[in-house]
């Protein structure tokens, strides 16, 4: 079982009757008095899957099995979690995967404090019961706070005549903008995907949010990287909230054009935004006040926030590793973060240092402008078709699919070592790369078996690259290999290996990865990150450190990941903000 939706209907299982019967179990199971054990037993498969969304003590959790599952329903109070019912505004699919049958579908339900949504899937135990292989608990709403969206969106001008009136607007915009009068609920720092989608959330909760951006621009960390960047996930999965994409947009968005639409979103959400802002220093005072300086157009503006959310992004500062020579080096010398094209490189002879996906897509820009290109893969990659890979999310995320909130929710039930373990078979992989794998076969390439790509990014391994073309290129000898020989020394005009090989070079690209996250979080908040052992690690739980959930430091959190992930996340992480603001935790 390799999806994370079903999408084949098998008609001999009645899957709404099975759902249905499950879910009463389920209603039974978390508000009686029985045991955990118990519980656990009767509701999930043995090698079953909880995954909560705060339901259970406002945090991310995972619980893998029957004895992780009965020590989480015995150590919470689910007493009072009421009103199950099956959400019939949602499909209810059965399906078969890898010649098992699965039951999967969608139900509410409710505590005094919380509206709750669950999505699970159902696998039959052998004798005739159905219980949960996968089970995702969200909370989904706060009580007595409506989003202010669709039906319940702000009115706008009132039909009422107001004497000197200024233009209505405008100066209620300048004014939220500026925050001249009072200090943001939360700053945001960072105004990629990750900072304007925690900023949009928060918004229509009601809460006063301003988001902190050091580039002149809003969009300029994907406007001012190379040029032949596109984004590898087709649009249907990119989708930022409230806001879709014109149906005219292309499936695979170059960086250009989402960069602009970052520019867009927030103009068309009303977000509040200072770019250009430099200097900026965070701090946390011993009774855990939060203090933000920053200076904006040559003035120093200090605010003092309930909460600090850094969105900076998964990368420290670029990793350039010290060569000995290469102060000597005669030709240009960048990192990937600041390449800026292969344009003018025709003749030239170009170095690209890495072996992830920056790396591939600079080659493969070097060679299409006339370079005579050297890629040094140092490790082995993991190659991925692009396409082959955006099958995933035919009939998920696609015009085919279902509403986006339903495609997000059984995209994140799979809990992330689950996800590992199904995608350590490589078998199917290597068959739907069978020729692509043979050509590079016949090449210096190095391909590097073990995991999908979520499961290396998951895990800290990257080294994978979803093909836009170089592969083509290596393969026909146009991109010449390097690999697994490290750079001893540079000259003016060349770089020497440890095999002594020696490499002509006008231009070098490392495309060599970033500092550690945990530095560049210190970089920001400085010694108020001293409390933080862990950031983006998996946990012994298998979930996430510190990241869409509470840090060990109160009132910082850290927002990141791709644009399917913010998306998703935004909205939990903003629910946790709401809810220790209304005092719920």
């Amino acid at each position: 079982m390799t999806s994370t939706m079903p999408v084949e209907v098998d008609r001999s299982v009645d899957g709404s009757a099975e759902l249905g019967s499950w879910l009463r179990r389920f209603a039974d199971g978390v508000s009686e008095s029985a045991s955990g054990a118990t519980a656990a037993e009767s509701l999930f498969v043995e090698a079953g899957w909880w995954r909560d969304m705060l339901t259970l003590s406002w945090d991310v959790r995972t619980f893998a099995g029957w004895g992780a599952v009965a020590a989480a329903l015995d150590a919470h109070d689910t007493s009072g979690w009421t009103a199950f019912a099956v959400d019939t505004g949602s499909d209810v699919t059965v399906a078969d995967e890898s010649g098992t049958t699965v039951v999967a579908g969608f139900f509410t339900f409710g505590t005094s404090e919380i509206h709750g949504r669950g999505f699970v899937r159902l696998l039959d135990d052998g004798s005739g019961t159905w219980k949960a292989w996968t089970l995702l608990t969200q909370v989904d709403g706060l009580r007595g706070v409506d989003e202010q969206v669709g039906a319940r969106r702000p009115r706008g001008l009132e039909p009422v005549a107001v004497d000197g009136r200024e233009c209505w607007w405008d100066a209620h915009r300048d004014a939220e903008i500026e925050f001249a009068e009072s200090d943001p609920e939360v700053v945001v720092v960072g105004a990629g995907q990750a900072g304007l989608a925690v900023a949009a959330r928060l918004r229509v909760l009601g809460v006063p949010t301003l988001v902190l951006e050091s580039h002149d621009r809003i969009g300029d960390g994907w406007r001012k990287r190379y040029p032949c960047l596109t984004l590898h996930d087709p649009i249907w999965a990119n989708r930022l909230p409230y806001l879709d994409y014109p149906e005219t947009w292309p499936v695979f968005m170059p960086r250009s054009k989402f960069a602009a639409w970052l520019e867009a979103y927030a103009e068309n959400l009303d977000l509040n935004v200072w770019t250009g802002c430099v200097d900026t220093e965070i701090s946390r005072s011993a009774a855990g006040e939060w203090t933000v300086r920053t200076i904006r157009g040559g003035v120093e503006r200090v605010l003092f926030p309930r909460d600090v959310v850094l969105a900076t992004g998964l990368n420290g500062t670029p990793n350039i590793p010290e060569i000995e020579g290469m102060a000597g080096f005669g030709g240009t010398v960048t990192h990937s973060s600041t390449f800026a094209g292969g344009q003018g490189w025709k003749g030239k002879r170009a170095v690209v240092v890495g072996a992830g996906t920056s790396a591939h897509d600079i080659a493969q820009d070097l060679c299409e402008q006339g370079a005579e290109v050297t890629l040094v893969q140092r490790s082995g990659t993991l190659p991925v078709s692009r396409d082959i890979a955006a099958l995933a999310y035919v009939g998920k995320f696609d015009e085919a699919g279902p509403p986006l909130a339903d495609a997000d929710m059984a995209w994140n039930s799979m809990p992330w070592n689950l996800l590992i373990q199904l995608t350590s078979d490589q078998t199917p992989w290597r068959n739907a790369h069978a020729e692509l794998l043979d050509a590079l076969g016949r090449t210096d390439y190095k391909v590097e078996y073990g995991g999908g790509i979520m499961a290396r990014y998951l895990t800290g391994v990257n080294g994978y690259y979803l093909d836009v073309g170089a592969l083509g290129l290596i393969a026909d000898g146009r991109i010449r290999v390097k690999q697994g020989v490290a750079i001893a020394s540079a000259g003016v005009d060349s770089l020497t290996f440890a095999d002594g090989d020696t490499v002509p070079a006008d231009l070098v690209v490392f495309a060599t990865g970033y500092g550690s996250i945990r530095d560049a979080v210190r970089d920001v908040v400085g010694a108020a990150a001293d409390g933080i052992e862990s950031i983006h690690e998996l946990d012994d739980e298998g979930e996430l450190t510190s990241v869409w959930r509470p840090s060990a430091v109160p009132g910082l959190w850290i927002m990141l990941g791709n644009i399917q992930m913010v998306r998703y996340y935004s909205r939990i992480l903003a629910l946790q903000i709401k809810a220790r603001q209304l005092g719920l935790v």
